[in-house]
């Protein structure tokens, strides 16, 4: 069946998807996913500057509001229009527990903590550290709430046009203002956690977190154009159909650094570790990350896990009150 551009559209699948089904979409959910938390790299980047800054300040916002079911209506009536919760309401979180989730080591986590700190961008409280309502309610944060409602619009769209969702989660239609904050603040604590779910991937694949971020950046770079208009995605959809070396346009790593917020000379010391370890090679043009490695049993296995986490993230989305 064809769908936007010619591409071709898989049927409506049911919500309990067998693992046959999941596999069938697994390589094209994997792209899509790719391009969509490298756009949610780019909001960290463009409202604190750095992108671990942003990934800390979303880790800690998380575990702050994990005990919160945001649809209750004492919740929601806590939160008022400007979705923001009062920093009574926010449990902490030790330094400790941060580095086991994010997988950092004790220190670099905790010297990240302190920068973020010394900026006024966290605070410590008794048992832990928290970010604070007047940091989440500033116009940065703001902004980047709205444009990650935008991210996950075209994000849903695509996903419903490949095949993996059988429809865009009603809550999106939600406008970014006066009365739609709340719940665009909503939608951006559940891309928050989605994110996360893909970085403990990134981990998993390719042992640390950092490089796998890179990584995630050269391949989302290799292969969006697949799936833009007119495209031929569909050739490569199933976990078997990873695209060929050949079909991956390369990226530098002025624009990996670029795209990430991070110094040249940084970005390409973890490419040359990814070279060192073959995770991607050097092509003229810049730099891929192979078929090879994404066909490993690792990248299987992520690439699988993935589609639940994306099919997860959208009936969340879709239970969100409008």
């Amino acid at each position: 069946m064809a769908g936007r551009g010619g591409r071709r559209v898989l049927p409506a699948m049911p919500q309990a998807k067998p693992a046959a089904e999941d596999a069938a979409v697994a390589q094209v959910t994997a792209r899509l996913s790719a391009e969509f938390v490298l756009r949610a790299f780019q909001v960290l980047v463009d409202v604190y500057g750095d992108i671990r800054a942003g990934l800390f300040v979303h880790a800690i916002n998380i575990a702050n509001l994990a005990h919160i079911d945001p649809q209750a209506d004492e919740i929601r009536q806590a939160a008022g229009p400007s979705g923001v919760l009062p920093d009574e309401m926010r449990r902490p979180i030790s330094v400790a527990r941060l580095a086991d989730a994010s997988g950092l080591p004790f220190e670099s986590a905790r010297r990240a903590v302190q920068q973020l700190i010394s900026v006024g961008a966290c605070e410590r409280v008794p048992g832990g550290v928290i970010i604070p309502g007047a940091v989440v309610a500033r116009p940065e944060n703001l902004r980047g709430v709205v444009v990650n409602l935008g991210n996950v619009r075209k994000f849903m769209r695509d996903l419903h046009a490949a095949g993996v969702i059988d429809h865009v989660p009603a809550s999106l239609a939600v406008a970014a203002g006066e009365d739609g904050t709340a719940a665009a603040r909503l939608v951006a604590r559940q891309t928050s956690e989605y994110v996360q779910q893909a970085l403990r991937l990134l981990a998993d694949t390719y042992v640390d977190t950092r490089a796998g971020v890179v990584a995630q950046t050269i391949v989302a770079a290799n292969t969006a154009y697949l799936d833009t208009r007119g495209g031929e995605g569909w050739r490569y959809a199933r976990i078997d159909e990873a695209p060929p070396d050949e079909a991956r346009r390369p990226i530098s790593i002025g624009r990996v650094a670029e795209s990430l917020g991070l110094p040249y000379e940084t970005t390409r010391r973890y490419v040359a570790r990814l070279l060192e370890t073959k995770v991607c090679v050097r092509v003229r043009g810049g730099v891929i990350v192979p078929r090879a490695v994404l066909d490993g049993p690792r990248a299987v296995r992520a690439t699988l896990a993935n589609v639940g986490y994306v099919r997860k993230f959208a009936r969340e989305l879709d239970a969100a009150p409008v």
